[in-house]
């Protein structure tokens, strides 16, 4: 194996010393013989677990991550706090499944009364909404790491850009749990893609459709995927060359009027930052949210604009 040419670099946040509690019951099915009962099992199961005996070693999600385990008879008390629901909210695991908002498995109700009814505490959406942003936001700013990661290293492979551009999807689900509204589309217009023969947006399909028509049809597993991976950041080149001098030159007009100001945007940017993080710039400045909610929904729309939060936004609903 070229173990330097398959070695791949993974980034993970981790929780460390964490315990979980797990509670498990019997159901005795056709196959349980004369002899067997609940109990029976049960029995067998408590004495294996007080010696810490198992078939094979648990782990916590991946085999990199061993779990210790224990026989509790009392569960101690849970922390009160809602992070894992507001995690589990979060629209990125819904991959693609936007009508299913648990993990793109199910439904909010469900979740809350599963959990009231375990906990025996009552939910409060308000706190889970928190989280729900905070993982939105926590997640933005673990692309936009990807994206460092290309520019500095460790792994400077193809996918690793991509996914700094995915940073915007997060920012619109912020959007549309915060301040969903209406917001107007630039309209491609004149491209600047020039006027010699071929044009930049001829050249960049011919690169785009070799990848998707060629490469992709003639390799396979990794290669085959960041082929795809090329293939989807030329789109977003493309619609940036498109729409992308026409939504800065709006962003930039939009802070301009904010702050009565002529500065570039890039300075305008930071003053609207700093001023938020320090709190001189509250977030009912009228015009404000205006301004973010169409800086965003414009961003998606180059970035990616299958994304199912861009057709929330667009609905102006949550």
């Amino acid at each position: 194996i070229a173990v330097d040419e398959n070695r791949q670099q993974r980034a993970m946040l981790c929780l460390s010393d964490v315990a979980y509690g797990i509670e498990a019951h019997f159901e005795m099915t056709e196959k349980a013989g004369d002899d067997d009962n609940p109990g029976k099992h049960a029995d067998m199961f408590s004495r294996r677990a007080r010696k810490g005996q198992c078939f094979h070693q648990p782990c916590l999600g991946v085999r990199e991550f061993p779990a210790d385990f224990e026989l509790v008879e009392a569960f101690p008390e849970a922390i009160p706090e809602t992070r894992d629901l507001g995690w589990m909210l979060t629209h990125s695991w819904r991959f693609g499944r936007a009508e299913l908002p648990v993990g793109g498995f199910g439904q909010t109700e469900d979740l809350f009364a599963g959990y009231e009814s375990v906990s025996g505490e009552k939910v409060d959406p308000e706190a889970v909404k928190f989280w729900q942003v905070f993982g939105s936001f926590w997640w933005a700013v673990g692309c936009l790491g990807m994206a460092e990661h290309y520019r500095t290293g460790p792994d400077q492979s193809v996918e690793r850009p991509a996914i700094g551009r995915r940073s915007s999807e997060c920012q619109v689900d912020c959007v549309n749990l915060l301040i969903p509204g209406p917001v107007e589309l630039v309209q491609a217009g004149d491209s600047g893609a020039g006027i010699d023969m071929p044009r930049i947006d001829e050249l960049l399909a011919s690169v785009t459709d070799f990848l998707r028509q060629d490469v992709m049809s003639s390799t396979q597993g990794r290669t085959n995927f960041l082929a795809r991976v090329a293939s989807n950041s030329l789109d977003i080149v493309q619609r940036e060359v498109a729409l992308g001098q026409t939504c800065l030159a709006n962003e930039n007009q939009r802070l301009s009027d904010l702050f009565s100001s002529d500065a570039s945007v890039m300075d305008l940017r930071w003053r609207l930052v700093d001023g938020l993080r320090d709190g001189s710039i509250s977030l009912e400045l009228p015009n404000l949210a205006e301004h973010l909610r169409a800086t965003v929904v414009n961003q998606i729309a180059i970035d990616q604009p299958r994304y199912a939060g861009f057709t929330t936004a667009m609905a102006g609903q949550v």
